[in-house]
């Protein structure tokens, strides 16, 4: 039997604004690091200031405060691999995108995730409040500003149910998430909001200042319907690309170039 006080404390909870909840964030941090230096686990982890859903790709899981879920990818010179630099399996589903913008300091990262319906905190004002002597040195050897964009993208391995965060600054990041949101938004105005794409892990060459550069690239091999959001997607009539039977869900049909500029022009 819930007791009045029961109730007092959850409808607290339910009612608490953003403000109390950084704050609340930031005493638990501070309480966690404390026990963590009492018990010699000094292990930097990260930061980060707000709970709210990351809102800017599709489907984005919920965050539960951070912006990393399950283990993490990374994209390095053409090689995609998990943390501990072992190779990332291939192919994946991309379950859902996000932005954010991130500092690191002392190894830890202070994360703002992007809020729905709201924008993400001016990046100079930002930067604006740390003192230049206290900016840490890019690739270029001249002094980086600390606070940066990333664009995240969240990779299901279908087989292990494993997630990695692939999240990055860089140009290259950006081009390959926003290029993926693209054709997602087209495929899910075609098919419906339960299709997500599977991709094979690639790169593509792009000139930088330090000379061409690979960056990274999902090349989508097929879709696949999950869930029962949206419209009825339309089963593929043909074999479809990815490996049959090793994906969840079902085989969306691809879409024709006269249904894609359809979608795009809108007459």
């Amino acid at each position: 039997m819930t007791t009045k006080n029961q109730d007092t404390q959850t409808k607290s909870r339910a009612t608490r604004t953003s403000i109390q909840i950084v704050e609340q964030q930031g005493i638990d941090a501070a309480r966690e690091r404390a026990q963590a230096q009492a018990s010699g686990n000094t292990t930097p982890t990260p930061v980060t200031t707000t709970t709210a859903t990351p809102a800017n790709g599709f489907d984005e899981p919920a965050s539960g405060g951070s912006i990393m879920q399950g283990g993490r990818g990374k994209f390095v010179d053409g090689r995609w691999t998990d943390g501990d630099g072992a190779p990332l399996p291939s192919p994946l589903l991309v379950m859902g995108t996000a932005t954010c913008v991130q500092m690191w300091k002392e190894k830890r990262a202070t994360t703002i995730v992007k809020e729905a319906g709201k924008d993400l905190p001016d990046l100079d004002e930002l930067n604006a409040k740390i003192p230049e002597s206290e900016w840490e040195k890019g690739l270029n050897g001249q002094p980086e500003k600390p606070w940066k964009k990333n664009w995240v993208a969240y990779l299901l391995d279908p087989k292990t149910a494993g997630v990695y965060t692939f999240i990055n600054s860089t140009k290259g990041q950006k081009i390959a998430i926003e290029t993926l949101e693209s054709k997602v938004r087209t495929m899910r105005a075609l098919r419906g909001s339960a299709a997500v794409p599977v991709v094979e892990l690639g790169s593509k060459p792009m000139p930088t200042e330090f000379g061409q550069k690979m960056r990274p690239h999902f090349e989508i091999i097929g879709w696949r319907a999950l869930g029962g959001g949206g419209k009825a997607a339309p089963q593929i009539e043909h074999k479809p690309t990815e490996p049959s039977g090793q994906m969840p869900g079902k085989p969306v049909e691809p879409v024709s170039l006269s249904e894609e500029m359809n979608d795009k022009i809108n007459f």
